[in-house]
């Protein structure tokens, strides 16, 4: 009897067989695989949505920009003086150029009495030397009004002002969908798509009638979501009223 019991207290001071200890560890293994795969997917969820965020705050950003510059374009204009013609650099001329992936204007766009020449472009291309731009994109540019020069020859309308990104990662828009929508004061589409100026009376008559501008993008994210694989996409637009028409 003694020296069974002296086994058996012999038996239970060994510790663990190797197939207990290995049945522990591969227990232990699975757990923490488990725990592991949760930590990945939280934060593949958190990086997605972070993305998501600065994609939507990002085209927010631009259509606030946007909404401002549009809400200065025409003030000043050539009413607010005794004599000035559309040359002198303190006279707004307001809208200038408009087409559908394009748009030029005159106006104090920083409500400091100054007159700037303000363009926006849509481009597929990146610009020359520009390596860390993502296109297709949104340009905008803006210049000081030159005195002494016609609308159609201020810098930012001919194409040389100083252009830049405002918006990447931007969609191509399409027949349905084009970046810039104009519309009367009853609210028509004035479906202008062909850019047209007001260098002609026929597009300066058309243009006079613009009350409204609305702005449309697509914007896509320049990674793709690690849970769908595939790239986040987000689409907003917004009208916007001119103010001094």
């Amino acid at each position: 009897m003694n020296r069974e019991n002296k086994m058996k207290s012999q038996r239970r001071g060994a510790g663990f067989s190797l197939i207990e200890l290995m049945v522990s560890v591969a227990i232990l293994l699975a757990v923490m695989a488990g725990v592991f795969s949760e930590v990945a997917k939280l934060q593949k969820v958190s990086r997605d949505e972070d993305l998501k965020r600065e994609l939507f705050q990002n085209a927010r950003e631009f259509l606030d920009q946007f909404s401002r510059d549009v809400h200065g374009s025409g003030s000043p204009n050539q009413r607010n003086f005794v004599t000035a013609n559309d040359s002198k650099a303190y006279v707004a001329v307001g809208l200038v150029k408009v087409g559908d992936s394009e748009l030029d204007f005159e106006g104090d766009v920083h409500g400091d009495g100054l007159v700037s020449s303000v363009s926006y472009r849509y481009t597929a291309a990146a610009f020359t030397g520009q390596t860390t731009v993502t296109c297709p994109c949104i340009e905008r540019a803006e210049i000081s009004k030159l005195d002494n020069t016609a609308p159609m020859n201020q810098a930012d309308v001919t194409g040389n002002g100083n252009h830049y990104a405002a918006l990447q990662n931007v969609l191509a828009p399409t027949n349905t969908t084009p970046i810039f929508s104009y519309f009367d004061k009853n609210g028509a589409n004035l479906n202008i798509t062909t850019p047209i100026d007001i260098s002609s009376v026929a597009g300066a008559q058309t243009i006079s009638q613009i009350r409204s501008i609305r702005v449309f993008i697509n914007v896509q994210a320049a990674t793709p979501d690690l849970e769908i694989a595939r790239k986040t996409a987000s689409a907003l637009t917004e009208e916007v009223k001119l103010n001094n028409y």
